[in-house]
């Protein structure tokens, strides 16, 4: 049996979709009205925000 591609995490530049800026207001949006979410108690918010902060700074660069 193969593992698929939702695996557990850390995946940290494994050639998926980059987050943008519009998805990680959507994670921090959830985790602001859930603050016992999973997202909102891990910081996940904050850091899907740095990394839409950092991946629209480069729009078209490579």
């Amino acid at each position: 049996m193969s593992k698929g591609k939702s695996g557990g995490g850390k995946s940290r530049g494994s050639g998926r979709t980059p987050m943008t800026p519009q998805a990680a207001s959507r994670i921090q949006s959830r985790s602001a009205k859930d603050s016992s979410s999973k997202s909102a108690t891990t910081g996940f918010g904050s850091r899907a925000q740095s990394a839409g902060d950092r991946n629209s700074k480069g729009d078209g660069q490579k």
